[in-house]
């Protein structure tokens, strides 16, 4: 690899305590399988999957030739802001860029219902990393999050590392506590408790998400948005904002935008991979993110912390799809929580608190509703599903104030 050690430096300068994306690139050339090794938390097969992985670095930053700032997040992770239109997504893009409309206007008339007070959102890229630079893209570009053969390195493959199911038979490792509903949709509305549930193993995860699916067996396809705490994949026990979609029962598709399949919008909120807090306190004061998703102008759009177009972080284009459902909408909408472990005990879902114990110990989604292909919007009658009581619930109802709602979660524990 040619010396790239330049990129990274913005007008106004490298920013402070960051290594500049050029020199990490030339790190990255030069680090082999034996340093990675070094980390014990490192996971590679052998040589030929850890080339597969410095391959993918070299092709994912092929293109990108500025840096305008960068930050550190509160877990070390390095994010980039590139130009807009150098972002990985748009290497190939042909014609006008997709604009997100402001869902404010679309959905005037739809469901609306009152936050209590006690609920606040938490600081989505708005404050400053430990050298002082601002967690927040400039405006005209976009925070992508650096990649690391160190992140990387902690799964076996590079197609591992993208993957929900490490292999689609692991779906049997995944529990959930959700509450759903099969009705056609063009996306949904939630607003989340922020939780961070605490496990011992590093390659366990939990989350709370909205799901939109269509099809079934391997046709099945998906959109994923909430948060998830993921040792092995953020390198910290710190819930992460994150995306996902697989096109094919996910045999393929990936995470945030490790496959340059996800068009961030300009200056959007850092959520993408980025961990979030305050995080919610068991009996104490509840944080909340609210999310959204909704298929306009052939785009799978994205909002978090509102639903004006500001709002919006980015988009999967519908034609990721092919000729299947998710092409045109979905006819499944779920909401809750999901944990994978591949040995017992199960890890902690949600606050780590039953459904019942309701507010404000147990994890909740509320205001849930979905966007009905008419072009209007509904609440969602929701249905529990908890396969594992033992271990995970759901408890669903309505209230003026939260609309459709649920509690779920729990602590988890052997099978």
């Amino acid at each position: 690899m040619e010396n790239r050690s330049s990129i990274g430096r913005s007008s106004s300068g490298t920013p402070d305590g960051i290594l500049p994306l050029g020199a990490h690139l030339d790190m990255t050339a030069a680090t082999g399988l034996d340093h990675c090794r070094l980390d014990p938390r490192a996971r590679v097969d052998d040589h030929a999957a850890f080339e597969e992985m410095r391959s993918h670095i070299v092709d994912f930053y092929s293109g990108i030739d500025e840096v305008v700032h960068a930050f550190e997040t509160a877990g070390g992770a390095v994010f980039d802001c590139v130009p807009y239109e150098q972002q990985p997504a748009l290497r190939d893009w042909t014609g006008p860029y997709p604009v997100a409309p402001d869902l404010t206007e679309i959905f005037r008339d739809g469901p609306a219902a009152e936050s209590r007070p006690a609920v606040e959102p938490p600081r989505i890229g708005v404050d400053r990393d430990r050298h002082g630079n601002l967690r927040q893209a400039p405006e005209g570009s976009v925070p992508v999050r650096r990649v690391t053969l160190t992140d990387l390195g902690r799964f076996a493959t590079l197609a591992d590392s993208h993957r929900k199911f490490i292999v689609p038979a692991d779906a049997a490792t995944h529990l959930y506590a959700r509450a759903w509903q099969n009705v056609n949709n063009l996306g949904g509305h939630s607003r989340l408790s922020l939780d961070q549930p605490v496990f011992a193993s590093v390659d366990d995860f939990a989350l709370s998400q909205q799901w939109f699916a269509a099809g079934d067996g391997d046709t099945r396809q998906t959109i994923e948005v909430g948060w998830q705490v993921y040792p092995a994949k953020y390198g910290d026990a710190l819930p992460h904002g994150f995306i996902f979609w697989t096109p094919d029962n996910y045999a393929t598709g990936a995470y945030n935008n490790e496959d340059s399949k996800f068009i961030k919008a300009s200056a959007a909120p850092t959520f993408v991979a980025a961990p979030l807090t305050p995080v919610s306190i068991v009996g104490g004061a509840q944080y909340e993110i609210e999310i959204a998703v909704y298929l306009s102008g052939g785009n799978w759009w994205l909002y978090v912390g509102g639903i004006t177009a500001a709002n919006a972080i980015g988009c999967y284009p519908a034609s990721l799809f092919g000729t299947g459902p998710m092409a045109s909408g979905a006819t499944r909408a779920r909401f809750g929580g999901e944990t994978a472990s591949d040995v017992a005990p199960r890890p902690p879902m949600g606050s780590g608190e039953f459904a019942a114990t309701g507010w404000p110990k147990a994890g909740f989604h509320r205001t849930v509703y979905y966007h009905t292909t008419g072009g209007g919007s509904q609440w969602l009658p929701l249905t529990p599903d908890q396969a594992n009581p033992a271990q995970y619930t759901v408890v669903t109802n309505t209230a003026s104030d939260w609309g459709a709602y649920f509690f779920y979660g729990g602590p988890g524990g052997a099978d």
